[in-house]
This record gives C-alpha cells, sequence and structure tokens, in this order.
C-alpha cells in the first residue's frame, strides 16, 4: 500500500542505488529519466535525483541529464549521503547493508527488494531488512525484464503523477567533446568499414562466470567476415591483444576498439551498429541504450528474459550455454544463431 506522505514529490531529494557493473547501472538509468519525465508531463517539478556509483561506472550517470549529482563510491560517501540530505533512497541491491548505511544516514524513506543478501550463513532472505517499503524481488524464472522490476521499486513508494509506467527504453548519453574524439578514432577503422552493415563482436565480461574461451567466437566471426558484416570489437585494453588473436586466427579484418574509448565514448560508435554478437555484459545493454535492435547473446548463469536487450524493437536471439558444454558446441551453437538471426541483411 502506498503511503502518500512517502510518495516522491517534486520536493523530493532521491537517491538512486544501482548495482556496481556497467549494465546494471545501464537499466538503472531509464528509472531516473522516467521519474523527471513523468513530473514534467504534469506539469511539475521533478525532484532533484542523485545515483550512487561505483568508480567505474559513473561517468555513465555524470553524463545523463536526469541525474543532477553522483557519489562515487569512495571512502567518504557515507558522509556524502549523510549530508545529502535525502528524503528518499531506492535501492537496487538486494543489499541489507546498504539499506543499513541508508538507515545510518538518516534518510527516512528506503525502499528496495525484500530479497536481501545477509552475512554467511544466513545468506539471502526475504526479511527486508532496514526498509521503510519493500518491492519483491522476482524468482529466478521471471519471464519479466529487470527493468519492469526495477520500476515496481519507485512504485513502491508511488509518485505523484497519474500512472507514469514503466520505461519503454533504454538511454545513454555522451559529450560534445567524446563525439569529436570517436570522429578522429574512426580514421582507424579498416578500408571500406563503413560500406557494410556494423556488428558489434564483444567477447569479455566483469563477471569470472561468464568468461569464454576465445575460440568459441571464431565460426560466428569467419562467418560474419564471409557475409559482408563490418565487424567492431570492443572492451578493456587487457581484452585487446586476444581480440587481435582472435581476428588473425579466423582470417576477418576486425576493427579492434578494445581499450581505446571511454564508457561514455562508446555510444556514438555503437550507434554505428545493426547488431551486436557476444556474452551477456555491459556493452550489451549499452547497444540496447544507443539504438541496437538486433542481439545474438551467450547465457549461461543468468536469464536471458530477466537480463537481456531490453528497448521497443529489440530482437533477441539467446544462445544458452552449460560448464558441461565444449568450447566446440557452444561454437557451433553462436555461429547457428547469428546466421539465423543476421542472414536477412
Amino acid at each position: 500500500m502506498v503511503v502518500s506522505n512517502a510518495s516522491i514529490t517534486s520536493q523530493s531529494a532521491v537517491l538512486l542505488v544501482p548495482l556496481r557493473f556497467v549494465g546494471d547501472t545501464v537499466l538503472t538509468l531509464p528509472m531516473a529519466a522516467h521519474i523527471k519525465a513523468a513530473f514534467a508531463a504534469a506539469g511539475e517539478q521533478p525532484p532533484t535525483i542523485t545515483m550512487l556509483c561505483s568508480p567505474a561506472t559513473a561517468s555513465l550517470a555524470q553524463a545523463h541529464p536526469a541525474i543532477d549529482t553522483v557519489i562515487v563510491e569512495a571512502d567518504d560517501w557515507p558522509a556524502k549521503i549523510k549530508a545529502g540530505p535525502f528524503t528518499h533512497a531506492c535501492i537496487f541491491r538486494k543489499s541489507a547493508t546498504m539499506a543499513h548505511r541508508c538507515k545510518v544516514a538518516g534518510i527516512p524513506v528506503r525502499v528496495g527488494y525484500d530479497m536481501q543478501r545477509l552475512f554467511a550463513p544466513i545468506g539471502f532472505q526475504r526479511w527486508g531488512l532496514h526498509l521503510t517499503y519493500t518491492a519483491p524481488y522476482p524468482p529466478s524464472d521471471t519471464r519479466i525484464h529487470q527493468v519492469i522490476h526495477h520500476w515496481g521499486v519507485i512504485k513502491a513508494v508511488g509518485l505523484s503523477v497519474p500512472n507514469p509506467g514503466p520505461p519503454t527504453s533504454l538511454s545513454l548519453h555522451t559529450t560534445e567533446a567524446d563525439k569529436v574524439a570517436m570522429a578522429a578514432l574512426a580514421d582507424t577503422q579498416p578500408p571500406g568499414f563503413g560500406n557494410k552493415p556494423v556488428v558489434v563482436f564483444h567477447t569479455a565480461s566483469a563477471s569470472a562466470s561468464k568468461q569464454l574461451p576465445l575460440a568459441v567466437f571464431t565460426p560466428a566471426l569467419q562467418w560474419l567476415g564471409a557475409n559482408g558484416f563490418s565487424v567492431m570489437a570492443t572492451g578493456l585494453a587487457q581484452d585487446r591483444e586476444g581480440l587481435d588473436d582472435l581476428a588473425h586466427n579466423a582470417g576477418v579484418l576486425v576493427w579492434n576498439v578494445a581499450g581505446q574509448t571511454t564508457l561514455t565514448q562508446l555510444p556514438p560508435l555503437l550507434q554505428q551498429a545493426v547488431a551486436y554478437v557476444g556474452v551477456d555484459s555491459g556493452p550489451l545493454h549499452m547497444a540496447a541504450a544507443a539504438g541496437v535492435r538486433r542481439f545474438v547473446a551467450l547465457y549461461g548463469p543468468t536469464n536471458a528474459e530477466q537480463w537481456g536487450p531490453y528497448g521497443v524493437g529489440v530482437q533477441a536471439t539467446p544462445v544458452f550455454y552449460t560448464p558441461a558444454d565444449t568450447t566446440e558446441a557452444m561454437a557451433t551453437r553462436l555461429q547457428q544463431a547469428v546466421t539465423m538471426a543476421l542472414q536477412a541483411f
């Protein structure tokens, strides 16, 4: 039940707390954008919105016009959230510790998921500790996207505008300086790169459970090269050498931009692409936010319907694997899925 004096209003100061990874931040930013848009549509002044971010993801929030302030999770961040002052904390982590931090900071309305991780050996429990309002965390086999579940956290305390509904798409923003930098990087494209449809190729993840042998991607890369696609490989600096080796072994000319961009510089490049092929990782969600609408992604430990690419018109082809699968089996499965999803181009 929504209590009126707990609702987000024009006078509210809201703290949003996403998970620490890139993809999770991208999936939480629409909450801020949609809140601001809902108030603007009603002719009301929107609340101020602050996001607590990891050092790795802070730039995404800092570039987003719906975020007024960013607090980086450095040594002094608890003092900063206490100094706020905030009226609401919307916590998208399953964290009793974070809920307690917000309580100690004096934030009166704290809403988050009922499922929280507690100290061992207790583990995860649906206790909703230190929260004033809770939203149900979905079961592991949910068929509803996490963005919709995140919107349930916001709705748990209500908005002062009628039925705003969940966001329909993701959004990212970049600076003019970033666009200039990426225009300069375009000079390093292989000859003829821009004359063919571009596919984003991403093979790495910050999650160890999603790291796969690069040989898994060789047949799919060869198919793309043989069927008239330009391939842009993305990743961190430590991924660059492996991607060069992958392209060499596959005999495919690849534009390798791994380690050559910041997070806020990547969206202008992603906007050139017609498809994404790779692992379930942060750049998948960044590509969806940049307007890519065809995805072939590998899913092992995560639910593809809950954590897949989100947005109107998205066409996703998930490729499932288990720890028991061989590299050859995964490679064949991925190549077949890429063929099925992209042969119409």
